[in-house]
């Protein structure tokens, strides 16, 4: 029985006041852009970069903040996070006391900004591992969920306590940039309660071997996991637009006649209703796991916010609709955090989280750059207005919506728990000529992968897998047997162990058996779009299981072959040589080159500790021992 450490709580309360900070620091001024533009003597556009730079710097430092949360433990990464947070701080505040006029001030402040922006990642990317090590298998999206919202905790005080504090008076500036200190410093002793793990492991999952994967090899993983990247687009749309929504809110409304306090207001109501509908979310998932429906519901939600908001804006008489709207914004936008992040982990299960939380993060600062960009670019050249910029948001939200329902992955992490399967990380030995057990690369891209033909080859992946949902949902009323007539498939007895987990659900297996049969329709696509399927062969005997693939051109020690969870993996590389040699000019490309990556699931027979391997003439041949009948005896207990 997995036991949960009260200190998990503490844990969860450092890191929420770290990320807290964070955002304190980065929505400083959102709320009162005309008048620090005024304090600082530069243009409101300027102020914004103020922002933007928190998304610019975040992007490359998140890489060695995944790597520090993964590998050194979370409490070195999380002080690293609060305390450069806090100088960055406290470098914005004495500016004041540098002299030199507005133009050094502003040098300061954007020092300090881009101080607290590096070290920011360090803290930001930490949620989910916290929930992972710290959290039980039914409260881990709650935890996610209070963590995440703390970003939004700390926009929602800078909202409300700027206008307090400024009065639109533009000599008030210094005086908030102590007050967003002095929180930053006192809250950032919570850090101070965050410990890297518990005594003893809260789940099934938090007690497996880590690090069973190398960095670079997670991240390998992950970029070829095309479910992995739609979550990133999706996640990476929402918080981009999200963000500029808060950073840009008081020139949204104040050239139609709203005042800065009208738009903390606003920002505040966003943050309010999305809070609340998160805090109530989180549990009910928690305990039905309907991560995957809800997620294409959301963005619905925030898209008629952001129509609703951009209809509204230009009339003083519509204040209640625009009220309304920003409610909408916040039910729709909030709760996707949380959920995607944890749906990064599940689909790209066992990679650490570390790895999948730092890159949706990234994803999620990488498009805010991109939203702000694009908004300023569109701004009024009269009045200043953004109304262009508002139906830019409408865009990005709206293809969230076109986006979201081809995600279909299976909770990797999740079917690990209810199994109960145990990790078996070096069960496989390679028999290569290394020696060395093949290092775990799990993935659901059996394909090779060649430059951006890997998101293409995924995407139509997807689109099948979701047109055969469609009709998995109407399977009462077609019988399988004519389904596999209608679709000309084949299927292999030996491959029903193979193909797909175990599970009494029937309509589990027929969604197995679909993404099975469509592995079919994704040779076509491959070899359409430019990219290859690895071919094995499966056969049994009285003994063994004996698996055959063709990796022609491929060296023994660009081959990674391991067992985890009753899954069989087996990647590997091929380059190109010939592009290396000075003077060759390439006439005709058609050997395919890069990465790829196949799994098959172990029948529950076999006996990972006898396995041996083999690579000659371009083939790889594994040769899987059958348990021992006696080993599966069932034991009479005698009373």
């Amino acid at each position: 029985m997995p036991t949960l450490s009260p200190l998990r709580f503490a844990v969860a309360a450092g890191v929420f006041f770290a990320n807290f900070n964070n955002a304190l620091l980065w929505a400083t001024y959102a709320a009162v852009t005309p008048t620090t533009a005024e304090y600082y003597a530069c243009s409101e556009y300027t102020i914004n970069l103020v922002a933007l730079v928190f998304q610019i710097v975040f992007i490359p430092a998140a890489i060695p903040s995944m790597y520090a949360i993964d590998h050194l433990g979370l409490r070195p990464s999380v002080l690293v996070g609060t305390w450069g947070v806090t100088l960055g701080a406290a470098i914005r505040w004495l500016a004041v006391y540098a002299g030199g006029g507005p133009s050094v001030q502003l040098a300061l402040l954007f020092t300090g900004q881009i101080i607290a922006a590096i070290a920011t990642p360090f803290a930001f990317n930490a949620p989910t591992k916290v929930c992972a090590l710290w959290f039980g298998d039914r409260e881990r999206l709650t935890a996610n969920t209070i963590m995440s919202l703390s970003v939004y905790a700390g926009t929602s005080t800078a909202l409300a306590l700027a206008p307090f504090i400024v009065s639109q008076d533009a000599n008030n500036i210094s005086k908030l940039n102590f007050v967003t200190f002095a929180i930053v410093f006192v809250t950032g002793f919570s850090s101070l309660l965050v410990f890297n793990k518990p005594e003893f492991a809260p789940s099934k999952s938090a007690a497996e071997v880590k690090h069973a994967i190398p960095f670079k090899q997670g991240l390998y993983s992950i970029a070829a996991n095309p479910q992995f990247l739609l979550i990133f687009l999706s996640y990476g749309l929402t918080i981009g637009a999200l963000d500029s929504y808060f950073t840009l809110i008081s020139d949204y409304v104040t050239p139609y006649g709203y005042t800065e306090a009208d738009a903390g207001g606003l920002g505040n109501t966003t943050i309010l209703f999305g809070t609340v509908s998160s805090l109530i979310l989180g549990p009910i998932l928690d305990r039905t796991k309907a991560h995957r429906r809800v997620l294409k519901v959301l963005p619905i939600i925030s898209l008629l916010g952001s129509i609703g908001f951009y209809l509204s804006v230009p009339f003083l008489d519509r204040r209640p609709l625009l009220y309304v709207s920003a409610a909408l914004i916040g039910i729709g936008a909030f709760c996707i955090t949380p959920i995607a992040l944890e749906l990064g982990v599940e689909c790209t299960y066992p990679v650490a989280e570390g790895s999948s939380a730092g890159l949706l993060q990234s994803a999620g600062q990488a498009f805010a750059v991109l939203a702000l960009l694009v908004s300023n670019a569109l701004r009024g050249k009269l009045d200043g207005s953004l109304g262009g910029a508002m139906v830019w948001r409408i865009a990005m939200c709206a293809a969230v919506v076109l986006v979201v329902p081809f995600y279909n992955a299976k909770s990797l992490r999740m079917e690990s728990e209810i199994q109960g399967s145990t990790v078996m990380v070096t069960g496989l030995e390679t028999g290569l000529e290394t020696g060395v057990p093949g290092s775990l690369e799990v993935s659901s891209a059996g394909t090779w992968i060649r430059g951006s033909n890997a998101l293409g080859a995924g995407l139509m992946m997807q689109c099948w897998c979701q047109i055969k949902s469609v009709l998995r949902d109407r399977s009462d009323q077609i019988r399988s047997d004519q389904m596999d007539l209608f679709f000309n498939l084949k299927r292999n007895p030996i491959f029903g162990d193979f193909d797909r987990i175990n599970n009494n659900n029937s309509s589990d297996e027929i969604e197995n058996i679909s993404e099975a049969s469509a592995h079919n329709l994704n040779q076509f696509f491959s070899q359409f779009l430019g990219t290859y399927p690895t071919q094995f062969d499966v056969l049994e005997t009285p003994k063994s299981y004996v698996v055959h693939a063709d990796l022609p051109g491929i060296k023994k020690e660009h081959v990674d072959i391991s067992v985890r969870e009753g899954v069989l993996t087996v990647c590997g590389e091929r380059a190109s040589e010939d592009a290396k040699q000075i003077n060759i000019t390439p006439l005709m490309l058609e050997r395919v080159q890069g990465r790829f990556c196949r799994s098959l699931r172990l029948p529950s027979n076999v006996d990972v500790e006898d396995v041996k391997a083999s690579l000659e003439l371009g083939v790889l041949s594994l040769t899987i021992a059958k348990k021992k009948a006696d080993e599966d005896a069932v034991k009479k207990i005698l009373l």
